[in-house]
């Protein structure tokens, strides 16, 4: 699953006083999960922390220790860990790390029908069936559940979302619609 080519960097090792677990989730995935007492109980300004599924105190050796799950599949080779892929819908943007599925979730949460968000550089864009289409009142909305820097730059509203062979949102279909940003 994860192949590696002879320009891959090594993410190294672990910096003291912090541990790393890889955990099986899958067949050859195995998320990267911190550890140590530098881990938080959450990130800083968030105001539900002891709900984000990232941050856990778990047992190791019967001594309880906070954890961070990364979200990143990596591998380790000849002593040397190596990043593989991302398990989630995560990007960075502008320093600020945004979970694409939270603005999903939020826009369902609103009454979208179905929806997809993606980034194209450091634009949001959400592409959502919603049929009493209010930008303004969905804008407002978002700004209420999510940080600002969450809050798509474009919501395109449409009357359906296409679907490819497997039956998941063909986003690759939805973005050769777009006109350039």
């Amino acid at each position: 699953y994860l192949q590696y080519c002879t320009s891959t960097v090594s993410i190294g090792k672990p910096l003291p006083n912090y541990e790393l677990m890889l955990q099986d989730k899958e067949e050859q995935q195995r998320e990267l999960i911190i550890l140590g007492d530098c881990i938080g109980s959450g990130y800083l300004g968030i105001k539900s922390n002891t709900e984000t599924a990232a941050f856990k105190e778990i047992s190791v050796n019967e001594v309880k220790k906070w954890s961070y799950s990364t979200g990143d599949y990596v591998e380790y080779i000849e002593n040397n860990l190596y990043y593989g892929c991302r398990k989630d819908s995560q990007i960075k943007i502008k320093g600020n790390r945004i979970d694409l599925s939270e603005i999903d979730y939020a826009l369902r949460e609103y009454g979208c029908i179905t929806n997809i968000t993606t980034c194209i550089g450091d634009k949001i864009i959400s592409f959502v069936v919603l049929k009493d289409f209010n930008e303004a009142s969905l804008q407002n909305y978002l700004k209420q559940k999510l940080p600002a820097y969450y809050i798509p730059n474009l919501i395109i509203n449409k009357p359906g979302l296409p679907f490819n062979s497997s039956g998941k949102i063909d986003l690759k279909q939805l973005l050769s619609e777009l006109t350039p940003l």
